[in-house]
C-alpha cells in the first residue's frame, strides 16, 4: 500500500507539473491526431515506466515476505520435529522404565514363590538280612509347588516314574523293597515342578551305590526355569 500511495501521489505530482510547464510555456496547441498521440506518448511514457518500476519494487517486496514467511514455517516445523522427537524420546524412556519396573516385579515375586524341592543323600530305613526297604523323601521349604514330577534313571525297584499333583511340604515315596542283588550301582532322578505363577524347574541328582545299600549324591544340576 505504501508504493501504490506513493506511485498515485507521484504521478498525480507529475501531471500537475506538467499542466503548469503547458501554461507557463505557453506550449502550442496540437494541430493533428498524430501530434496528439505523439503528445500523449511522451506524457504517459515516463508514468508508465515509473509504475513499471513500482510492480518490480513491490513484486520484490512480496517475494521477499514469502521468503520470510517460508523461512519461519521451515523454523515451525523443525521446532515441530524436535518436540515430537523429545517427546518419542520421553515416551520410550517411560516405556522402558515401566517394562524394567515389571519385569523386577516379576522377578521378585517368581523369587517369593519359587519353591525350593531338592534330594540329598538316600539310604535303606529298614535292612532285613538280604534286603533293603527305602523310603526316600523330597524335601521342600514349604512353598507351594504343583506338577511334581520325579523319574528314575534306571528305575530303582519300585522307583521308577512318580507323580504328585500339588504340596506345600516334604514328598515322601512310597515304600520300595529291592534285594541287596538287585539295586543298582549309578541312577539319576529328574525331578521337575512348577510354582503358583506356572514357572517351571528342572533338577537332576546323580546318584553312586556305596556297597551298603546306601547312596551318595554325587552330582547335581538345576535347570533355568521356564513359563509355562
Amino acid at each position: 500500500m505504501r508504493i501504490f500511495g506513493c506511485g498515485v501521489l507521484v504521478s498525480v505530482v507529475y501531471f500537475f507539473g506538467l499542466g503548469i510547464t503547458i501554461h507557463v510555456l505557453d506550449l502550442n496547441q496540437m494541430t493533428s491526431w498524430n501530434e496528439f498521440g505523439d503528445f500523449l506518448a511522451g506524457a504517459f511514457s515516463p508514468v508508465a515506466f515509473f509504475w513499471l518500476v513500482l510492480g518490480y519494487l513491490q513484486q520484490q517486496k512480496e517475494l521477499q515476505q514469502n521468503t520470510e514467511a517460508l523461512k519461519l514455517q521451515a523454523t515451525e516445523l523443525k521446532n515441530s520435529v524436535e518436540q515430537y522427537k523429545e517427546m518419542v524420546s520421553v515416551s520410550k524412556q517411560q516405556l522402558e522404565n515401566e517394562s524394567i519396573k515389571a519385569m523386577t516385579e516379576r522377578l521378585e515375586r517368581e523369587k517369593e514363590t519359587k519353591p525350593d524341592l531338592y534330594m540329598s543323600n538316600l539310604g535303606w530305613s529298614v535292612k532285613s538280612g538280604g534286603q533293603y526297604e527305602y523310603n526316600w523323601l523330597v524335601f521342600s521349604d514349604g512353598k507351594t509347588a504343583k506338577n511334581i514330577s520325579l523319574t528314575f534313571e534306571p528305575p530303582v525297584g519300585e522307583y521308577s516314574s512318580h507323580f504328585f499333583r500339588c504340596s506345600n511340604g516334604a514328598i515322601k515315596l512310597p515304600k520300595n523293597k529291592i534285594k541287596a542283588g538287585d539295586v543298582p550301582e549309578h541312577f539319576c532322578v529328574v525331578l521337575t515342578y512348577e510354582s503358583i505363577l506356572g514357572y517351571s524347574y528342572v533338577s537332576e541328582y546323580h546318584y553312586e551305590h556305596d556297597m551298603d545299600g546306601q547312596y551318595n549324591l554325587i552330582d547335581s544340576a538345576d535347570y533355568q526355569r521356564t513359563k509355562i
